[in-house]
C-alpha cells in the first residue's frame, strides 16, 4: 500500500521547535508545508519504495550537514514562480574545497528504484551547495541530483547553482548538479550556474537519452570534460531553445562534450563564450548530430575547434550561425578529423585560428552548400583548411577572408604520405570576392605533395573569383601534379597581385582544361617582369587545354592574357584576346632545357603574331588555322559585359570540332551561361565564353535554307583580308544576282547584277571600306528557261 501521510522518521520521532521542523534520519513520506519551514534535516533520509513525499511551494529544506535524500518511491517538489522551494546547507564552510564533504549536502539520489513507480517531478526549485564525494561512482556523481536506471523524472523552471562533485581524479567525479545513468529524464526551463566537477562541469550522463527544452547553462567548469554538460556511454540527448554559456573545460568540450557511440540533436541552440583546450564550444567523438537553426559564436580553444571539435563523428549543421569562434591552433569555429561534415544555409563569420579560420577538416568528408564565409581569418585557409579528405562546395559566398600566407579563401593539401583514396574536390556557384593572402593565392589553392601521380579530381565549375588579392597568384592557384583538372563557366575579374598570375595558374606538372571562362582586368605588377601572368599562367611542366575563353584587359610584366613558361604547354582553342597588356599571349624557357609549347586554332588574337611574345629560341609557337584579327564587338567592353553584339564577326568563328596531334576537340556543349553551343545546332560555334543566341535571325535562315548545291561555289581565300574570289559554274546563259547581308539579314552589297555566260565564272570582291567581320554572301541564278538556282555561304574578312 502507498504511503502519502504525515512526516515521519526512521526512528518515529520528529521535532517541532518554533516554525522549523527537525527531520532525522530515516524514511519520510507525507507532505511538507510552509507551517513547518524550515525542515532541518540531521541524518541520510530516504523516501521508500511505496511512497510519496510532497514539499509545497516555498519550503526551506535545510541539510545540517553531509546528508542526502534518497528517492526510491516518489518526490514532488513543486514550487511556483513566487514561493521557490530552496535545498541547501546550512554551513558552507569548505565548499570551495570539491574533494572534501564540508560546507555541502549530499544531493538527491533516485536510485533503487522500480519503473512501475509514478513519475518524480521537482519544478520551481533550487538547489546550492550540494555536494557529491567518493572514491567512486556513484558516491562522487551529481552534486544535487543523481537519477539511476530510472525514466519518469521532470525537472523544470529549476535553478541549479553552486553544486560540486568531487574526489580523487582517478574516480572521474562527474556532473557537478546532476548525473544520470540509464535514465532518460526531461529539463525543461532549468538554469545551472556556477556548478563544478571533474567532467560534466553541470550535467554528466551515461547512457541516458535525456530531453532538454530551453535550459540556461552558464558559467559551469570542470577540470577534464564538459564544461557545461558531458555526455557519455551511448547516450542519445536532444537540445532544443537551450543557451550554453560561458562554460569552461581543462580538456575537451567548454560547453558540452559528447563520447560515443550516440546520436544527438541541437535545435534552436545557443552556444556562446565557451571555452577548453579542445572543442571551446562542443566537443564530439564518435557521434552522429543534427544541428539546426543555432548559433555557435565567441567559443576559444587553446588547440582544435573554437566553435566545435568532432572526431570519427558525423555532423549535418542547417540554418546556424558560427561568429566570433578562436582557436590557437586549427579550426575557428569547426574542426573534424577522419569523420563526415554537412553544411547548408550557415554563416560563418569573423572567426579566427591558425589553420583554417572558420572550418578544418583532416581525413574527413565535407561538403557545403548554400553558407557564407565573411571576414574570417587565419595564418593558412582564411576561411577553410581542407588536409586529405573530399570537398564539396556549392552555391557559397567567400568574402573578404584573409590568410596570412596561403589561401585567403581555401587551401586544400592532399598528401601521398598519408593518403588514403583518390579524393574528390568539387567547387560549383561559389563566389570568391576580396579575400587575401600574404603570400599566395587569394581566393583559393589546391595541392598536393610528395607524390608525382594524381591524388584529387578536381572540377570547379560556374564560379566567380573576383577582386582577389595576394603577393602571388591573386585569384586560384591548382599545383603539384594534379591530372585532368575541369576548370569551366568562370569569371575570373579584378584580381590583383604584386608578382606572378592576377588571376590563376595551374602549376607544377599539373593537367587540365579550361573552357568558356572569361578573365578580365586581372594583374599582375610587373616587378618581376618576364615571370608573370595578368590573366591565366601555365607553369612548371603544366599542360592547359584552353577553349572557348575571353580574355580582356588583363596586364603583368609579360603575357598580360595569357603566359606558358618553364617547359609548359598549351593548347587554346576559340578563344578571344583583346586589350592584355603588354603581350596578348607569352611564351618563356626559364632553361636551355624546359622549352614550351604553345598551338592556337581559331582564336581572335589582338594583332595576331605580333602580340604574342617568345622570350627564348627553343620554345615553340604553332598558329594554327582559323586565327583571326577582328574587333569582337563586346556590348560593353569597359564595364566587362563581354558578350558578343548580333552583327560580331566572331559569332559562327570558332569550330566545333577538330582533331590535334591524334587528339580530338569537341567544343563545349554550353556556353557560360549554360546556353546551348553552337546555336543554332550544326552551324559553328562563336569564339568566347558567351554564344550569341541571335546568331541566325529569321531572315538570314530563309537565306540560307535555300542553297542547292548546282551552281558548284567555291570562295577564297576565307578569311580574307582585301577582295575575295567567288567561283562557280553556270549551266546556260543566265541572269545572275550576287548580294551580301551581314548577320542581322540586311543587306549590305550587291556585287552583281547582269547577264552571264555558261561557262565557269570568277568573281571578285572587295568590300573597301566596310569593317571586318562575319558576312554572307547569296547567288541567285535564274535561266532563260525560268529555272533558279541559289547558293549562299559565310565569308569573314579579317582587318
Amino acid at each position: 500500500m502507498k504511503r502519502c501521510l504525515l512526516i515521519t522518521g526512521f526512528l518515529g520521532v520528529i521535532s517541532l521547535i518554533g516554525a522549523q521542523t527537525i527531520i532525522p534520519a530515516g524514511e519520510v513520506y507525507g507532505k511538507w508545508d510552509m507551517i513547518g519551514s524550515p525542515y532541518q534535516i540531521t541524518g541520510d533520509i530516504h523516501i521508500p519504495h511505496d511512497s510519496t513525499l510532497i514539499i509545497d511551494p516555498g519550503v526551506v529544506v535545510e541539510f545540517q550537514g553531509y546528508f542526502h535524500l534518497k528517492v526510491s518511491g516518489r518526490l514532488l517538489a513543486m514550487g511556483s514562480v513566487a514561493d521557490t522551494i530552496l535545498f541547501t546547507v546550512n554551513d558552507t564552510t569548505g565548499f570551495a574545497d570539491p574533494d572534501t564533504s564540508l560546507g555541502g549536502w549530499n544531493g538527491i539520489r533516485i536510485c533503487d528504484i522500480s519503473a512501475e513507480n509514478d513519475s518524480t517531478k521537482l519544478s520551481y526549485c533550487k538547489f546550492q551547495y550540494g555536494k557529491a564525494v567518493g572514491d567512486g561512482w556513484f558516491l562522487n556523481a551529481g552534486g544535487a541530483l543523481c537519477v539511476i536506471d530510472f525514466d519518469k523524472v521532470t525537472v523544470s523552471n529549476c535553478t541549479f547553482a553552486h553544486n560540486s562533485a568531487g574526489g580523487p581524479a582517478a574516480e572521474s567525479p562527474a556532473g557537478g548538479a546532476i548525473h544520470l545513468a540509464w535514465s532518460d529524464i526531461r529539463l525543461v526551463d532549468n538554469t545551472f550556474l556556477f556548478n563544478r566537477a571533474y567532467e560534466g562541469g553541470a550535467i554528466q550522463m551515461h547512457d541516458s537519452d535525456p530531453v532538454f527544452i530551453n535550459n540556461f547553462i552558464s558559467n559551469n567548469r570542470c577540470i577534464q570534460s564538459g564544461g557545461g554538460i558531458s555526455c557519455g556511454g551511448a547516450s542519445n540527448p536532444s537540445f532544443s531553445g537551450d543557451r550554453i554559456i560561458n562554460n569552461s573545460a581543462g580538456s575537451h568540450g567548454g560547453g558540452i562534450i559528447l563520447w560515443g557511440p550516440g546520436e544527438a540533436s541541437f535545435s534552436n541552440v545557443t552556444v556562446t563564450g565557451n571555452s577548453a583546450h579542445w572543442g571551446g564550444g562542443i566537443g564530439f567523438s564518435g557521434y552522429e548530430a543534427r544541428i539546426i537553426n543555432s548559433e555557435i559564436s565567441d567559443n576559444h580553444a587553446i588547440w582544435l575547434g573554437g566553435g566545435i571539435a568532432a572526431d570519427e563523428s558525423e555532423l549535418t549543421i542547417r540554418n546556424s550561425l558560427f561568429e566570433g569562434d578562436t582557436a590557437l591552433s586549427q579550426s575557428g569555429a569547426i574542426h573534424t578529423w577522419q569523420g563526415k561534415l554537412h553544411i547548408r544555409d550557415c554563416g560563418f563569420n569573423d572567426n579566427y585560428s591558425e589553420t583554417g579560420g572558420a572550418v578544418h577538416t583532416d581525413f574527413s568528408t565535407l561538403d557545403i552548400e548554400r553558407s557564407s564565409f565573411v571576414r574570417n581569418t587565419a595564418h593558412v585557409g582564411g576561411a577553410l583548411q581542407v588536409f586529405d579528405g573530399h570537398l564539396e562546395i556549392d552555391s557559397c559566398l567567400f568574402d573578404s577572408n584573409e590568410a596570412a600566407v596561403n589561401g585567403g579563401a581555401l587551401e586544400y593539401i592532399a598528401d601521398s604520405l598519408v593518403f588514403d583514396s583518390l579524393y574528390v574536390v568539387r567547387i560549383r556557384d561559389a563566389h570568391f570576392i576580396k579575400n587575401r593572402a600574404g603570400t599566395a593565392a587569394g581566393g583559393f589553392t589546391i595541392q598536393q605533395s610528395h607524390t608525382d601521380e594524381a591524388l584529387i579530381d578536381v572540377h570547379v565549375d560556374r564560379c566567380r573569383i573576383i577582386e582577389n588579392q595576394a603577393r602571388q597568384v591573386a585569384g586560384f592557384r591548382i599545383m603539384r601534379c594534379i591530372q585532368e583538372i575541369r576548370f569551366s563557366n568562370s569569371m575570373v575579374s579584378g584580381n590583383r597581385a604584386e608578382a606572378w598570375t592576377g588571376g590563376g595558374t595551374f602549376n607544377a606538372g599539373s593537367v587540365g582544361s579550361i573552357s568558356n571562362c572569361v578573365f578580365y582586368d586581372n594583374q599582375a605588377a610587373t616587378v618581376s617582369a618576364g615571370a608573370s601572368s595578368g590573366g591565366f599562367g601555365v607553369g612548371n611542366g603544366s599542360v592547359a587545354h584552353v577553349y572557348n575563353c575571353t580574355f580582356v584587359k588583363n596586364s603583368s610584366g609579360s603575357g598580360g592574357g595569357l603566359y606558358v613558361h618553364r617547359g609548359s604547354e598549351g593548347i587554346v582553342i576559340n578563344t578571344i584576346f583583346r586589350g592584355n597588356i603588354p603581350d596578348q599571349i607569352a611564351l618563356a624557357a626559364s632553361t636551355d632545357t624546359t622549352p614550351c609549347m604553345l598551338t592556337l586554332h581559331y582564336n581572335d588574337i589582338q594583332y595576331s603574331e605580333d602580340s604574342i611574345q617568345v622570350t627564348d629560341s627553343i620554345s615553340t609557337l604553332f598558329y594554327g588555322t582559323g586565327n583571326v584579327d577582328l574587333d569582337p564587338l563586346f556590348v560593353d567592353e569597359a564595364s566587362g559585359v563581354l558578350h558578343l553584339q548580333d552583327d560580331s564577326p566572331l559569332i559562327g568563328a570558332g569550330t566545333a570540332s577538330m582533331e590535334i596531334e591524334g587528339n580530338g576537340y569537341v567544343c563545349p556543349p554550353v556556353d557560360m551561361e549554360g546556353n546551348p553551343r553552337p546555336d543554332p545546332a550544326g552551324s559553328s560555334p562563336d569564339m568566347g565564353a558567351y554564344e550569341n543566341q541571335h546568331a541566325w535571325p529569321v531572315g538570314l535562315n530563309e537565306l540560307i535554307s535555300t542553297a542547292n548545291g548546282e551552281l558548284c561555289l567555291k570562295v577564297y581565300p576565307n578569311p580574307f583580308s582585301q577582295a575575295i574570289t567567288l567561283e562557280f559554274v553556270l549551266p546556260e546563259r543566265s541572269r545572275v544576282d550576287i548580294r551580301v547581308f551581314n548577320l542581322l539579314g540586311t543587306e549590305v552589297a550587291t556585287p552583281v547584277t547582269s547577264m552571264m555566260e555558261p561557262e565557269v565564272q570568277h568573281i571578285s570582291w572587295n568590300p573597301e571600306n566596310r569593317r571586318g567581320g562575319i558576312h554572307v554572301v547569296q547567288i541567285r541564278v535564274q535561266t532563260a528557261g525560268g529555272e533558279v538556282y541559289r547558293e549562299t555561304c559565310g565569308i569573314i574578312r579579317a582587318l
